[in-house]
């Protein structure tokens, strides 16, 4: 079977996707661009105002409250910022912000640092942190463990990515492809060709394995999703960790994925996929994030193909891509808010999906 790195190439839009933006635009590659001490002297860099009705200006009083803003911002991420006492002003604030802004990156290369207003008009830092998905579809293929659970010799490993993937189904908010969604629409879709004869086959054999792969993936879907959706197998996600005796390297990757998941739940109780979603102005022209993660029930086949092909027919239609968001003010009551949720779910699912690819 294919690893996530190759199912992702060949899932992959039409069209590069970028962060979500609320104007129109042509989508651009995705890149970071590398920030130099001497680029930032050849140019007039100045930092962003948003946020604010009007352009904050630029005065004395800006001064003393980007430098307190500025300070809350260090001691928070544990940032040593640079000496600009010998700098005029206000270039010691441009200085100080490419400063901040370039160490801030280091944590976090899709952090962006803005200027903005509180709710009292003071200046305040803002830390605008995205997670960047990609392009990648985060399918889940239910198949692979339903066959893992038959397997006596696997009980204990199959239990314990069922817990899993009950974690994601119930709590991290990943839709299933038998409900309401995306991918379920899909499915439903192609039956209705099928069955209709909208779709061409070559002969009566294809049209008859056409047919069976739709009533496999129907019953499949179906007896995963009552397993998925029963609270026991998350009940029981602890237990099974602290019982389980890995004996190869499948075993480990089952427990690893499984001790993730419990963090998960213990370190962001009130979080799921849709916790720093925003909704775009046109949804139309945005793949959205239930569109690229679900539940599906697996990834190769006729089936698959012919739901891959619309899938990428769709997207490419959209320039922009549905990403977690976050907004942290650095002032008196700062509330850190980072998108660390999504750094350690996204890539526990591409992990998840390998994993149940090699079964």
């Amino acid at each position: 079977m294919e690893t996530v790195q190759q199912y992702r190439k060949l899932l992959r839009s039409t069209r590069p996707a970028a962060r979500c933006s609320k104007s129109k635009r042509t989508a651009e590659p995705l890149s970071t661009p590398a920030i130099a001490a001497d680029g930032f002297l050849r140019q007039s860099f100045l930092p962003k105002w948003t946020d604010a009705k009007e352009p904050i200006k630029a005065t004395k009083e800006t001064e003393t409250e980007f430098y307190a803003s500025l300070s809350v911002m260090a001691e928070k991420h544990g940032l040593s910022l640079m000496d600009v006492s010998g700098r005029p002003y206000p270039y010691n604030l441009l200085l100080s912000h490419w400063d901040a802004q370039r160490k801030l990156q280091k944590q976090n290369k899709d952090a962006d640092l803005l200027l903005s207003q509180n709710e009292n008009g003071k200046v305040v830092l803002c830390n605008n942190e995205a997670y960047m998905t990609g392009s990648t579809l985060y399918y889940i293929p239910v198949e692979p463990l339903f066959r893992l659970i038959r397997n006596r010799a696997k009980k204990k490993s199959a239990e314990l990515i069922l817990s899993v993937c009950s974690y994601l189904c119930r709590i991290a908010g990943v839709p299933y492809f038998r409900e309401n969604s995306y991918l379920g629409w899909q499915y439903e879709m192609i039956e209705e060709w099928v069955i209709e004869g909208a779709m061409d086959f070559e002969n009566e054999k294809d049209y008859r394995m056409q047919l069976s792969a739709i009533e496999k993936a129907e019953y499949i879907g179906d007896v995963m999703g009552r397993r998925l959706y029963n609270g026991y197998h998350l009940q029981q996600l602890e237990n099974r960790i602290n019982s389980f005796q890995a004996n190869d390297h499948f075993d480990k990757e089952c427990l690893r994925l499984a001790k993730l998941t419990l963090s998960l739940t213990t370190d962001y109780p009130n979080n799921n996929i849709f916790s720093h979603l925003t909704e775009p102005d046109n949804c139309d022209e945005v793949v959205m994030a239930d569109q690229y993660i679900s539940f599906v029930c697996e990834i190769q086949g006729s089936l698959f193909e012919e739901i891959k092909q619309m899938v990428n027919e769709d997207f490419g239609n959209k320039g922009d891509m549905q990403q977690p968001l976050s907004y942290c003010y650095y002032d008196e009551g700062c509330n850190m808010d980072t998108v660390s949720y999504e750094q350690k779910l996204f890539p526990m699912m591409e992990d998840l999906i390998t994993l149940l690819c090699e079964i």
